[in-house]
């Protein structure tokens, strides 16, 4: 019993971030097609909530808020692609037509789900997209 693992069904998706991976996934059909590898995960971040109520000197209030990381790559030949040519090449991904209208597409339907995109960025020749709830718009800077 020690060695249990817990595994999170569509439903436990659902309930909290009212989305499913393969849902996530879809929005970026048009890069698979092209040939990137998509992942979706689904995580919690640990942040510091203002809080309105009196309370005793010292104490602070902690939550968790649930987010979506999306990462796009490639197979990178890692004996072939330094990091500074997938750097490069991910820039051009990033400023090119076809991306920005893949991520205009995905924003609009995200947000009919109350969700937004909050941040990409480039990080170990991978580009990575995080989604929040826009209820939790607040606690994210």
């Amino acid at each position: 019993m020690k060695h249990l693992k817990y595994f999170e069904s569509n439903e436990d998706y659902i309930k909290e971030y009212g989305m499913t991976p393969d849902d996530i996934t879809y929005f970026f059909t048009d890069l698979i097609d092209s040939g990137w590898i998509i992942r979706t995960r689904f995580y919690k971040k640990l942040y510091k909530f203002d809080v309105n109520e009196p309370m005793k000197e010292g104490d602070i209030k902690l939550g968790l808020v649930p987010y979506i990381e999306v990462t796009v790559t490639k197979n990178w030949d890692r004996f072939e692609v330094s990091q500074w040519k997938a750097t490069q090449y991910l820039n051009e991904l990033i400023n090119s037509e076809e991306y920005l209208e893949i991520i205009d597409v995905a924003s609009n339907r995200l947000s009919d789900e109350n969700l937004f995109i909050h941040r990409q960025y480039i990080e170990n020749k991978q580009i990575h997209i995080l989604i929040y709830r826009k209820t939790d718009k607040n606690y994210v800077k």
